[in-house]
């Protein structure tokens, strides 16, 4: 692989739209940290960050996926950033907020790089059936305030894994050619397209993007099988989203609206 662009903050703001460059508040940079989420959050806590940060990271040493997962996050092989927001809605749900957060992602994604992303519930990019990225939401509480810090880690290459597990992740690069030295134009549309859906998010909430998501649902019609937090194994078929991002499955006809915090799932 080419040797990928170093991430730079002017660099990066120079892709963001007018609109973006408003809700953006600072860029941070930096060539490793733990993780971009846990940096962020703590930044938050202590009183010295606001919404519309930013910061990324050349390479996190403890990623985090959703439920605990680690992700790996090796030098130059992805973009890692995560992103904070004020929440003001009244009832912020992070299963709301994580689809329409996806569908940014996969909006700014299929824009820049023609990758044909699709979403599979609650948090997972995919392209070609296989995973290309995630994304973790968390709520920070500080006094009276709330934040959602927004990770999102996206593959630039498909990371080295054994051979014999399938499917194999992707990578961007596998769609689009020069990837690795157009990072910083990667990362200013991501910026930008979350920041934006932020915004309408806290104006309308889920439903101005639940139509998006059906378009990018990877669920929907398909047989799925489902794990709840009980132990419970259920198989059935994905059937869209409620404006709590919920999804719908239908098992053995009975209906089921399963909470992205309690279930993991897996397409069969």
């Amino acid at each position: 692989m080419p040797e990928p662009e170093a991430l730079d903050s002017e660099k990066i703001r120079m892709h963001l739209s007018p609109v973006g460059l408003d809700l953006c508040s600072r860029i941070h940079v930096y060539d490793s940290l733990e993780s971009t989420n846990s940096w962020l959050s703590g930044r938050l806590r202590e009183g010295a960050a606001t919404g519309g940060e930013v910061c990324l990271a050349e390479m996190q040493t403890a990623g985090r996926g959703r439920r605990g997962r680690s992700w790996n996050s090796p030098a130059g092989g992805g973009l890692y950033l995560s992103l904070a927001w004020r929440a003001l809605r009244e009832d912020p749900d992070s299963g709301a907020a994580t689809l329409a957060i996806g569908v940014a992602v996969a909006d700014a994604l299929n824009e820049i790089a023609g990758a044909q992303v699709g979403l599979k519930w609650p948090n997972d990019l995919y392209v070609d059936k296989r995973k290309l990225g995630g994304i973790l939401v968390e709520l920070v509480n500080r006094g009276n305030e709330r934040y959602w810090v927004v990770g999102i880690g996206i593959n630039l290459s498909a990371p080295q894994m054994d051979p014999a597990s399938s499917p194999r992740p992707a990578g961007l690069d596998e769609f689009w050619s020069a990837a690795a030295q157009n990072r910083n134009h990667l990362a200013g549309a991501v910026v930008d397209y979350v920041l934006q859906a932020c915004a309408r998010y806290e104006d309308a909430g889920f439903a101005v993007l639940q139509q998006r998501w059906s378009g990018y649902d990877l669920t929907r019609g398909q047989e799925i099988e489902v794990h709840t937090a009980d132990g419970r194994t259920l198989h059935g078929k994905g059937d869209g989203v409620d404006m709590r991002g919920r999804l719908r499955v239908v098992c053995a006809g009975l209906e089921y609206w399963l909470d992205a915090g309690e279930v993991s799932l897996r397409l069969s």
